[in-house]
């Protein structure tokens, strides 16, 4: 009877470790530490926060939680007072801040009591906060860009850039800070607020839900629309160099999630990866996945992003090698889509897929450890 125990519990036990590892040759390239389902009218996942041993997003009805980095069980949870979709938090001296809605919160990580909360329904915030210094950043619906001092939630400028803000983030370099819009490119003086210069690039208005925060290097900046890429330079956003990149499929869909690497920027649009030189402007690699691509996410040696509607009707997390652009593994979400929210610490990759009625309709938030 043991031995028929022991038999039935080896067999159950492989089939786990076959299940939760992904063999690449005769080895283990990653193994599953947790998976933690959401409620099911809780389906958006923010941006993910990593916060000593624990990672942190957003959610539905104004959500914020906490999970173990090591075991995925849940540590922390608040809720705001707004029952709208809480934005990418951030930390600062033991603080979260997020925003939901029309209210941006500071909130004590320990007591959950909250510091401040800034309320401006004219406003609208959109863009998640950015925090430099003893400053928080954020860009709202009707076109105007917040600073406000972290210790008390005071305004310390407002101004209207007549173009509206997308979801992304402001981006802060030394004494500018940098806004993508639905027109263009603005810098502002971190301290004034004051407009220092704009770079429209391109003719046609983009939607502000498909506006990204763009890339600041050493002496220039980063953005794309459609099928260009733009290099602007800092200090007055004049036009540097434009790449349109070409025979590209799909020409009316939009570059997204770019990243740069050495002399490399990778980006994706629709079902292709592709990595283009910097310098001479040439297609490095592409890399075509079975499915629309969401997120983009960069480590050292690897390239992960995740996809949606794939074979099987599954979202995929893919894994190629950064330098040759080739595969190296796949795992198959249990849900329709692996969404844009991608992170990595140390060895550990944190990603969520969510689904619908004809597979998974549960939103998931997964670990994985990279051997």
């Amino acid at each position: 009877m043991k031995s028929i125990r022991f038999i039935i519990t080896f067999i159950f036990t492989f089939l786990l470790i076959v299940d939760s590892n992904h063999l690449k040759g005769n080895e283990v390239a990653y193994t599953l530490k947790w998976q933690y389902d959401l409620d099911k009218k809780l389906i958006y996942v923010s941006n993910f926060s990593f916060i000593d041993n624990e990672v942190f997003f957003g959610s539905h009805e104004g959500l914020i939680f906490g999970l173990s980095l090591s075991s995925g069980n849940k540590k922390w949870e608040y809720q705001g007072k707004e029952r709208y979709p809480a934005m990418n938090p951030i930390l600062k001296n033991e603080v979260i801040y997020f925003n939901s809605n029309n209210t941006l919160y500071a909130v004590n990580r320990k007591t959950k009591q909250i510091y401040w909360e800034y309320y401006k329904h004219k406003y609208g915030f959109i863009s998640s906060p950015t925090i430099s210094g003893n400053s928080l950043f954020i860009g709202c619906k009707k076109g105007y860009v917040l600073s406000l001092y972290l210790k008390t939630g005071k305004i310390n400028w407002i101004t209207n850039l007549n173009s509206l803000v997308g979801i992304s983030k402001p981006v802060v370099d030394n004494e500018s800070v940098y806004v993508s819009t639905n027109n263009g490119i603005y810098a502002l003086d971190t301290k004034s607020g004051k407009i220092l210069w704009k770079s429209q690039l391109w003719k046609d208005k983009i939607n502000p839900y498909d506006i990204e925060e763009p890339l600041i290097l050493s002496d220039s900046i980063i953005t794309w629309n459609k099928n260009y890429i733009y290099s602007i330079e800092k200090k007055d956003g004049k036009l540097k160099w434009s790449y349109n990149l070409p025979s590209a499929k799909y020409r009316n869909w939009d570059i997204h999630s770019m990243k740069i690497h050495s002399d490399s920027i990778i980006f994706a649009k629709r079902r292709y990866l592709y990595s283009v030189d910097k310098q001479k402007k040439d297609i490095n690699w592409k890399f075509r996945a079975k499915g629309l691509i969401t997120g983009v996410l960069i480590t050292k040696k690897l390239i992960l992003f995740g996809t949606s509607r794939s074979e099987s009707n599954r979202g995929y997390l893919y894994a190629l090698n950064i330098s040759t652009g080739k595969e190296i593994w796949k795992y198959k979400a249990k849900s329709t889509e692996v969404t844009q929210s991608l992170a990595i610490k140390n060895n550990t990759i944190v990603f969520s897929s969510r689904g619908d009625a004809t597979t998974s309709p549960v939103t998931t938030v997964y670990a994985l450890e990279i051997h």
